[in-house]
């Protein structure tokens, strides 16, 4: 499945290839076992950067008559989510002003999720879309922001 926004596309792969197992359902048996797999994402527009939106880094990519191919390889029933721009993206910047924290990117026509961690504090997670996120919490001190697309680290200490 591929969803879009302005430049981006964000495709969602699945092996889905399964054999039978021990569980006995209905028809006497189900395939519930994965199974490794090997292949090809194929995207039909060239790309420029792709990003592995769960291992938080660049994969290798080809194009080819204007089609984005991915090589993926799958241990067992699994999924992959993408993101496929035109060019690498740019840095993100953080800046803190009282309480509210502020992340900008120059990729204004991408989508790009966020993490963001407190000392002491669970994760919490946003999206800078068109260019910009804003939060305010009830400390902004010590904030780090992590690209979940490309794994860049930005880092706001308190003086």
């Amino acid at each position: 499945h591929v969803r879009t926004y302005r430049d981006a596309d964000y495709l969602f792969a699945i092996n889905d290839r399964r054999t039978y197992g021990d569980y006995i359902g209905p028809w006497k048996m189900m395939t519930e076992k994965g199974l490794p797999n090997v292949g090809k994402v194929t995207l039909r527009r060239p790309s420029g950067a792709v990003y592995d939106l769960v291992n938080h880094k660049p994969v290798p990519f080809s194009v080819r008559d204007g089609v984005t191919e991915i090589p993926v390889s799958y241990e067992t029933n699994d999924g992959r989510l993408f993101l496929a721009v035109s060019r690498p993206l740019g840095p993100l910047a953080l800046r803190v002003q009282g309480n509210e924290v502020t992340v900008t990117s120059e990729d204004r026509d991408v989508m790009i999720p966020i993490e963001v961690r407190r000392p002491g504090e669970k994760p919490f997670y946003g999206v800078v879309k068109d260019g910009v996120w804003r939060h305010a919490f009830p400390s902004a001190a010590n904030v780090t922001v992590h690209s979940l697309a490309t794994g860049e680290t930005a880092v706001r200490q308190n003086p």
